[in-house]
């Protein structure tokens, strides 16, 4: 059945791959950059462009008593000695008019700041519970090792994507086990020679926004985006294979959320 796709509530991200300064999101106005300083006394914040080579800046005012949600759930007052120079954060404001000197100026006026990694692979990292300062390369023209059976580890945060993607390496290892290679899946990442990740969001996304999609029966479903990727890790560096942001429904997976072909199509290009 032919999808019809009923965009109800528009996805919009922060910033594009290369990480574009000024831009306008559902939160306002949003700066990306690098952190020059952070003056206790003004709460004045003033960042660089990432790329050295480029002159932009932005100064801005951090709100009073603004509070960061730690990830046990709770809240607590961010401290502007946390607001290290050399930071990549991401900084929402708008303008508004305070007294400065006995006169009444315009500035902007910083409500939401966001502390990015060091760059768009800072979940990946996290999902594989690895240091944030590993390093991670693209190469995509790299096949997955010739190991057989090949050793799969899986970080996936969706529990339906994970029960998929098992059945999937059982019926593989029916299917294609003798004349292909097996696929072993391995708890340890250390003990793995590809893994499969998945999550909810990326991380350059301002929010996590559901859309409303209906398949031509009337009844629509909720698909929030999602982040998936093929990586193998030798020694400290992390090399991704192969990369796809989707917009994957909660419950029940359907056609290309699956992606079986695009697997098999990876594990025969890098059989033995």
């Amino acid at each position: 059945m032919k999808r019809t796709l009923l965009i109800s509530l528009v996805l919009l991200l922060s910033t594009t791959a290369a990480y574009a300064q000024k831009v306008t999101t559902i939160l306002g106005d949003a700066w990306v950059g690098i952190v020059v300083t952070a003056d206790a006394t003004t709460r004045e914040i003033k960042l660089r462009h990432p790329d050295s080579s480029k002159k932009d800046t932005f100064s801005g005012f951090l709100v009073d008593e603004y509070k960061v949600k730690l990830k046990d759930g709770t809240w607590r007052f961010l401290q502007m000695s946390e607001i290290q120079p050399g930071a990549r954060i991401r900084v929402f404001y708008k303008s508004t008019t305070r007294e400065v000197g006995g006169q009444k100026v315009k500035v902007l006026t910083i409500h939401r700041l966001d502390f990015l990694g060091i760059d768009k692979y800072d979940m990946l990292r996290e999902a594989l519970n690895v240091p944030p300062a590993t390093a991670v390369a693209v190469n995509k023209d790299t096949k997955l090792p010739a190991a057989n059976p090949l050793r799969l580890f899986l970080s996936i945060q969706q529990p339906n994507f994970q029960k998929h993607l098992i059945e999937f390496v059982a019926d593989w290892n029916k299917r294609e086990g003798e004349k292909q290679r097996r696929i072993e899946i391995v708890t340890e990442l250390s003990n793995s020679d590809a893994s499969l990740v998945s999550f909810w969001g990326r991380d350059d996304l301002v929010a996590l926004l559901p859309a409303l999609a209906g398949f031509g029966d009337g009844e629509l479903n909720e698909y929030y985006p999602a982040s998936i990727y093929l990586v193998t890790k030798d020694n400290d560096t992390i090399t991704v294979l192969w990369e796809k942001f989707v917009m994957m429904p909660r419950e029940k997976l359907e056609g290309e959320y699956r992606l079986d072909k695009e697997i098999e199509k990876m594990l025969k290009a890098g059989k033995k």
